[in-house]
């Protein structure tokens, strides 16, 4: 009978020195915010490569790699032989067909060397990876599915993307436009949440928002969006500007000191309510706290009526304007000032009381009726006419 031997334990020690780089390519995390561009990989916090066979591959256990963001690296390019390109602050160029790799010398230190760095492209003849070459990224070329796949187990689109390691939920930022479009009319629910989907965005016309119109449907719609309870919050772009329906507001709207142009109707107060204008200029401002304008003839705005404020009693001042058809319903007090250029005839209930001068040039005639007394009165009441503008020679 023949002789059973059992099998010799199987260790790491007695794998070929590739086995440390098999496991270093597949135990490779963090990276921070990884950015891929369109053209240059970037991440902001090391790559990893952890654990790692202590002292017989990395004298740490384990292997940084941190983006370079200037200097060169390594380049094998299509046409053979071995250059350079250059790093940038978006990180490392990478074209169509190519790798990253990161070349580990075996049992060194663990810190970040920009000079192991090397950028392949699959038809460079010159290129034979040995013991320590780490793949850190590669580039699809196909043009159905062009991405970069990163060693951390990301893939992003050919056109860009950012991936947050640190984030919760890994959001996704996208980064310039997909090519996908949603099919003409679509208004399912669960046919669009099959063609949205985070890599592959629909193309939409600005503007537009997917609004619910059943409880098993949807559509893009511009116009008849209706929001049950909106919060508009921010500020609306310059030259965008913002046109609002018919809207009733649940508060007092704050102007926040701001112009309010081209009011064609105001509407003060309600059945039951008094409207009012308020004027707040205040006592330490002292001055015209309100003011209407108009135009004149060569349409300049030009101030009619001021009124002030921060004073007990307000003044209205009148400028550039006049009156016509005033009629009082209580007395005038004219508080001891002048009546000026009255050219009409004043009635009370109707009798007339006062007209126009009267110019008679017997009024200088001197009086002489044979009485001293009567001439004394006569000359009297024609100095108090003449006085008060009644009667004039000329």
């Amino acid at each position: 009978m023949g002789t059973y031997n059992p099998p010799q334990a199987h260790t790491l020690a007695s794998h070929s020195t590739k086995d440390n780089t098999m496991f270093a390519n597949v135990q490779i995390t963090g990276g921070g915010v990884i950015t891929w561009n369109g053209t240059h990989l970037l991440w902001t916090t090391r790559l990893i490569a952890m654990p790692v066979e202590k002292t017989e591959f990395s004298s740490d256990g384990f292997i940084n790699m941190d983006c370079p963001t200037s200097g060169t690296v390594v380049y094998y390019p299509e046409g053979g032989g071995t250059s350079t390109v250059a790093c940038t602050a978006d990180g490392i160029p990478i074209d169509a067909w190519e790798a990253l790799y990161y070349r580990f010398v075996r049992g060194s230190a663990s810190g970040s060397d920009r000079t192991r760095f090397c950028v392949v492209h699959y038809k460079n003849a010159d290129w034979s990876p040995d013991d320590g070459w780490i793949l850190l990224a590669t580039r699809n070329g196909d043009a159905t599915c062009e991405s970069v796949k990163v060693a951390v187990g990301v893939t992003f689109p050919i056109a860009g993307g950012v991936y947050d390691v640190d984030a919760v939920l890994s959001d996704w930022i996208a980064s310039t436009a997909h090519s996908h479009a949603l099919a003409a009319g679509a208004t399912d629910v669960t046919a669009l949440a099959a063609e949205l989907n985070l890599l592959d965005l629909a193309t939409l016309t600005a503007g537009e928002l997917l609004v619910a119109t059943g409880a098993a449907s949807a559509a893009w719609q511009s116009t008849g969006v209706l929001l049950d309870t909106p919060t508009i919050q921010g500020t609306v772009a310059a030259g965008t500007g913002l046109t609002l329906p018919a809207f009733t507001l649940g508060g007092t709207m704050d102007a926040n000191s701001q112009a309010l142009i081209n009011v064609l109707d105001l509407d003060l107060g309600t059945e039951s309510i008094t409207g009012t204008f308020s004027a707040t200029l205040t006592a330490a401002n002292a001055g015209t706290a309100w003011l209407i304008m108009s135009k004149d003839t060569s349409d300049t705005l030009r101030p009619r009526l001021g009124l002030s404020g921060g004073v007990d009693i307000a003044v209205w001042s009148w400028v550039y304007s006049t009156h016509t058809g005033i009629v009082l319903s209580g007395a005038l007090d004219a508080n001891s000032q002048n009546i000026d250029n009255v050219n009409s005839i004043l009635d009370i209930n109707s009798a007339q009381v006062v007209g126009t001068r009267v110019v008679d040039a017997r009024s200088d005639d001197a009086i002489n009726s044979g009485d001293a007394t009567t001439d004394g009165v006569i000359d009297a009441l024609r100095d108090a006419m003449i006085t008060h503008g009644l009667i004039a020679a000329a």
